[in-house]
C-alpha cells in the first residue's frame, strides 16, 4: 500500500503547475482588479514554495532522486490532472465572460441605433408637421388678403388702466 507521504509529496509537479496557472491568472486580471492580481501573485509565492518544498522533502524522504524525477507515478499524474481541469475551469471561465459582455455590448449599440433612429424619425416627423403647419398659414394668409382686425377693448379699465373715476356726473370730479 503506498504512504500518504508519497502521495502527498508526489503532488510537487501539480503545486508547480498551478504556481504557473495563477501567473496567467495574475497576467490577465492585473489591468481590472488590482488587488485580485495581487492576491493571485500570493498565491504564485505560495504554491512555487510549496512545489518546490515537496519536491525536496520526497528528496529526502528518498521517493526518487534528482535524476529520477521525469518519470511521473500514478499520484503525480492525477495532480497534473486536477491543475489541468482547474486551467480548463479557468479558461472557459474567461472565454464566456468575454462573450457575455461581447454579447451585452452588442446589445446596448443595438438599442442606441434603435433610439437614435427613432429620434431622427421624430424629428423628421416634427418638421414636415412644422412645414405643413407653415403651409396651412400661408394659404390662410393668401386667402384672406391684408383683413386685419384690432382687437377691441373690452371695458375702460384695460384702456385707461385705472378705475372710471371721472365718468359720473358733469366730466369733473369735484361736486359742490
Amino acid at each position: 500500500m503506498v504512504s500518504l507521504k508519497t502521495v502527498l509529496y508526489s503532488q510537487y509537479p501539480a503545486a508547480i503547475l498551478l504556481a504557473i496557472l495563477f501567473l496567467i491568472i495574475y497576467a490577465v486580471r492585473r489591468k481590472n482588479a488590482a488587488f485580485r492580481a495581487f492576491l493571485f501573485v500570493l498565491l504564485y509565492g505560495f504554491a512555487l514554495a510549496g512545489g518546490v518544498l515537496l519536491f525536496f522533502l520526497g528528496v529526502q524522504a528518498e521517493l526518487w532522486t534528482l535524476k529520477t524525477i521525469w518519470p511521473f507515478t500514478v499520484w503525480n499524474w492525477i495532480g497534473v490532472g486536477v491543475v489541468a481541469v482547474l486551467f480548463v475551469i479557468f479558461l472557459v471561465n474567461t472565454i464566456e465572460k468575454k462573450h457575455s459582455k461581447h454579447v451585452l455590448e452588442k446589445k446596448l449599440r443595438k438599442a442606441e441605433e434603435e433610439k437614435e433612429t427613432a429620434v431622427a424619425a421624430a424629428r423628421e416627423e416634427g418638421r414636415i408637421a412644422a412645414e405643413n403647419e407653415a403651409e396651412a398659414v400661408a394659404l390662410a394668409a393668401a386667402k384672406e388678403p391684408f383683413s386685419f382686425s384690432a382687437p377691441e377693448p373690452s371695458g375702460p379699465s384695460e384702456t385707461f388702466g385705472g378705475d372710471d373715476a371721472g365718468s359720473e356726473g358733469d366730466g369733473g370730479g369735484d361736486a359742490e
